[in-house]
């Protein structure tokens, strides 16, 4: 008696459609977008500092170089804002003083802060002579969570995390967790939380088969999205 053997069937993925294209193309651009933007947040992405840190760290030798943005020009009398950026192990920080020709015009038009009378960069000269500093003008910058970067940046960040975010809720069917529970990940830490909805939420390989295991639901998403925010608030706050 002769056994036949029986092949399993085989699921094939069904064809890409021109939709499919569509949304694996732009989930590739956005995946790109999203690597740009972290490699500037780590390459040239400034933390807030304070200008009392600058000064105990450059009088202990700790600072080899610092860049001043702005200031008053030479014989001006009045008060200006400049930004101090330097270097505190791998992070790049900034600092906001206000530089003033005398202690009353920082008084009187200072913002607060910090008031040098003269030029800041003396001042830091004075306690480090070796030090290497360098004046230029104001650069534009902005904001984007804890981290000060170029204002483009700034721009592709919110472009990059909108696109994304409209492929959420208009692209297919995410992988592995729901959309609302993509929704509260999304949130945590844009654009890392957005280039991972990119790469395990299937938009990168629209087309392929359905997944059909569990999937994360919302409620579970919402308190795991709590909880790594609280992580990242403290590893933030470590740093400061």
């Amino acid at each position: 008696m002769s056994v036949e053997a029986v092949a399993a069937p085989v699921e094939v993925a069904p064809p890409l459609r021109l939709r499919d294209h569509v949304i694996r193309g732009v989930a590739c651009a956005l995946v790109v977008s999203c690597v740009v933007l972290l490699a500037t947040f780590l390459l040239v992405g400034e933390r807030p500092g304070s200008y009392a840190d600058l000064r105990a760290a450059v009088a202990n030798g700790q600072v080899a170089d610092v860049r001043v943005e702005g200031g008053l020009d030479d014989g001006v009398v009045g008060a200006s804002g400049v930004s101090v950026h330097w270097r505190d192990g791998l992070i790049r920080r900034v600092a906001t003083v206000t530089e003033a020709s005398s202690r009353r015009q920082g008084r009187l038009l200072g913002s607060g802060g910090p008031v040098v009378v003269g030029r800041v960069d003396d001042s830091l000269s004075a306690l480090d002579p070796g030090l290497r500093t360098s004046r230029t003008g104001h650069q534009p910058r902005s904001d984007f969570g804890a981290w000060r970067v170029p204002r483009w940046a700034n721009v592709l960040a919110i472009v990059t995390v909108l696109a994304s975010f409209g492929l959420l809720v208009a692209g297919p069917k995410p992988r592995l967790a729901t959309r609302w529970a993509w929704f509260w990940l999304f949130c945590v830490a844009p654009p890392l939380s957005t280039l991972a909805f990119l790469l395990l939420g299937g938009s990168v390989v629209a087309g392929q088969r359905e997944h059909r295991g569990r999937r994360l639901t919302g409620g579970w998403a919402f308190l795991l999205s709590i909880v790594l925010k609280a992580a990242l608030v403290s590893v933030a706050a470590a740093t400061v």
